[in-house]
C-alpha cells in the first residue's frame, strides 16, 4: 500500500505485509534506511506530516518512530525534529543471510577445566534457597509470583504427554534435548526476538546457569581474560573466575555497555553482555554500539555471550531485537531461559550456538550432564503452541531499587499476557514504591524489563511502618 501524496522521502513506502500496520511502517521505514533510501542525519517528516501524507493516524506513526528510535535507527533533537541516526550507514554492508559454517568456523581451543579446582566462595542469587522464610513482601528479584503460574495448563499437558509416552521415551534422552522442544524454541525466537537459528543450533540445559558454566569449560583457561559489564551479574563472573578466567570490568552507562573502552588486544576469549536490558541498571545497547561490539568480536576472535535474560517484559513499543540476529560471523552465543516467565523450578533454559560450536558443546554436555530430562520437559515442547498460556509475572526485585513489571506487547503467545494487565500492574508497582519510600528520587523510565528501577538519593533511610505491612520500621542502608 504506497503512500498517498506529499512530498517527503518516505512518502511512497510499501506497507504490504503481515503484522499491524506499525509493525508494516516499522519496517517500511527500517528498509528505506537500510537501502540509503535516506540518508544518515537527514531529517524525517513530523508525525503529523507523515500521517497525513500515508493517510495514517498520528499515533501509528508516532510509535513507529519510538519503536525506531529504541534500536538506533532514529534520534530525537528537541526542537529540531526527528533525524536518521548517525550510525546507519554501518548496518548497510550487513546483509540478510543465514551464516555459512564453513566460512565462519574457528578455531576452537577446548578449556582444560578438569584440572581447575574451584575454590571460589559461591553468591547464591536472593531466592536461591530453598530454606529462605517467606516474606511479608518480597522484593527480591528472580523470583516471579509462583502464585500465578499456569499450574492446570500444565498439568493438563504433562498429564497428557505422560498418557502418550512410550517404552522408548523412558530410555536415555537427547543430549540438546527433546527435538519438539528445541524446535518450538527455535520458532519461538525467530518470530519474537529476532534471532536467526535452525533447530539444530538450540540447546536446552538446565537453567542459564548450566549454560554459563558449559561455554566456561568450553572456551576458557586458566589466564585467558573475559569481559564483563560493571555492574552486572555476579553469579556469570563468578563461573568465569572459577575456571580461572581473569576477569576485566567494563563499565555501563545509561545506555548500556561502554563498547570504547573494551580492550584493543586479542587476549580476551568471552565477553558477557546483557545487550537487550542491561544488569542491573535497565539501559539498552544502541544500534550502533551493537554493531562495534560485533565488529570488535570478529577482529579480536572473542565470543559474545549475549544473556537475554527478561525480554519478554516489554512495557511500550516493540521490543527490542536480539543482537543475535546482526551477527554475521559466528560469535554470538545467545542465552535464554523460562525461569522468569514460567518457574524456576522448571530448570529449563536454552542456548543459541554457532554451527560451529554445535558439536564441541553436545560432546561437553554429553559428559557432564547426558541426558537431557525430556520426560520432565516433555510438556514444555507445547507451551510456545499454546495462546492460552499465561506467563507467571515478572521476578521480585530489590526492595530499595526495584519493583515488579509485567510482559512485553505482542507476546501473546505461550509467553504472554495482556498488556492492560502488564500496564496496571507496573503502574500499581511504581506508585507503591514511590509512597513506602518516599526518600528514593523515584522510579527510573524504563519501558521494558521485569523491573523497575528507582534511585537513591540517601545513603541511610528509615521505612515507615505503611511499608512493613502493620510491621516495626525497618532500616535500610543504600549505596549512593
Amino acid at each position: 500500500m504506497p503512500g498517498r501524496g506529499g512530498h517527503s522521502s518516505l512518502t511512497f513506502l510499501d506497507l504490504d505485509g503481515p503484522g499491524t500496520l506499525t509493525d508494516r511502517l516499522f519496517r517500511a521505514i527500517r528498509a528505506a534506511i537500510l537501502e540509503g533510501r535516506v540518508a544518515a542525519g537527514e531529517r524525517l517528516p513530523s508525525t503529523r506530516q507523515l500521517a497525513t501524507d500515508l493517510g495514517l493516524s498520528r499515533k501509528v506513526v508516532a510509535s513507529a518512530y519510538a519503536d525506531l528510535g529504541d534500536e538506533g535507527y532514529l534520534e530525537g533533537r528537541p526542537g529540531a525534529g526527528t533525524f536518521v541516526g548517525a550510525s546507519v550507514p554501518d548496518v548497510r554492508p550487513i546483509r540478510a543471510e543465514p551464516v555459512q559454517p564453513e566460512r565462519v568456523a574457528p578455531r576452537l581451543r577446548p578449556s582444560r577445566y578438569a584440572t581447575r579446582v574451584i575454590d571460589l566462595a559461591p553468591w547464591p542469587p536472593p531466592g536461591a534457597r530453598g530454606d529462605s522464610p517467606p516474606l511479608p513482601v518480597d522484593f527480591r528479584y528472580g523470583v516471579p509470583a509462583l502464585t500465578d503460574f499456569p499450574q492446570r495448563i500444565w498439568s493438563r499437558l504433562v498429564s497428557r504427554r505422560g498418557q502418550r509416552m512410550s517404552l522408548r521415551s523412558l530410555g536415555y534422552g537427547r543430549t540438546l534435548g527433546l527435538p519438539a522442544l528445541r524446535d518450538a524454541i527455535a520458532g519461538y525466537l525467530a518470530r519474537a526476538r529476532g534471532v536467526t537459528t535452525t533447530p539444530d543450533q538450540i540447546v536446552v540445559v538446565n537453567g542459564s546457569q548450566q549454560a554459563l558454566d558449559l561455554l566456561a569449560r568450553l572456551l576458557i583457561d586458566a589466564g585467558d581474560q573475559v569481559v564483563c559489564e560493571e555492574p552486572g551479574y555476579q553469579g556469570a563472573r563468578q563461573v568465569f573466575q572459577a575456571a580461572g578466567a581473569e576477569v576485566r570490568p567494563i563499565g555501563v552507562d545509561a545506555r548500556g555497555l561502554r563498547v570504547a573502552d573494551l580492550p584493543n588486544d586479542r587476549r580476551t576469549r568471552l565477553a558477557y553482555v546483557t545487550p537487550s536490558h542491561q544488569f542491573p541498571l535497565g539501559g539498552v545497547l544502541p544500534l550502533e554500539r551493537r554493531l562495534k561490539l560485533l565488529r570488535w568480536a570478529s577482529a579480536s576472535g572473542t565470543y559474545l555471550v549475549e544473556d537475554d535474560y527478561d525480554s519478554e517484559f516489554r512495557y511500550e513499543g516493540k521490543p527490542v531485537a536480539a543482537m543475535q540476529g546482526l551477527d554475521r560471523s559466528g560469535r554470538v552465543i545467545y542465552v535464554g531461559t523460562f525461569s522468569k516467565v514460567l518457574c524456576p523450578a522448571m530448570r529449563l533454559a536454552y542456548m543459541v550456538v554457532p554451527p560451529a560450536l554445535v558439536e564441541p558443546i553436545a560432546a561437553l554436555k554429553f559428559l557432564t550432564d547426558y541426558p537431557h530430562a525430556d520426560v520432565r520437559t516433555g510438556g514444555a515442547g507445547r507451551f510456545p503452541r499454546r495462546r492460552s498460556l499465561r506467563a507467571a509475572p515478572p521476578p521480585q526485585p530489590p526492595a530499595e531499587r526495584r519493583a515488579t513489571g509485567g510482559p512485553a506487547r505482542g507476546q501473546r503467545g505461550a509467553l504472554g499476557r495482556p498488556r492492560r494487565d502488564c500496564r496496571d500492574r507496573r503502574g500499581r508497582a511504581r506508585g507503591d514504591v514511590a509512597a513506602a519510600l518516599p526518600p528514593l528520587a523515584g522510579p527510573s523510565d524504563h519501558r521494558g524489563g521485569s523491573a523497575i528501577r528507582c534511585r537513591t538519593v540517601r545513603r541511610d533511610t528509615v521505612l515507615p511502618p505503611a511499608a512493613c505491612q502493620g510491621g516495626a520500621p525497618g532500616r535500610v542502608c543504600l549505596p549512593r
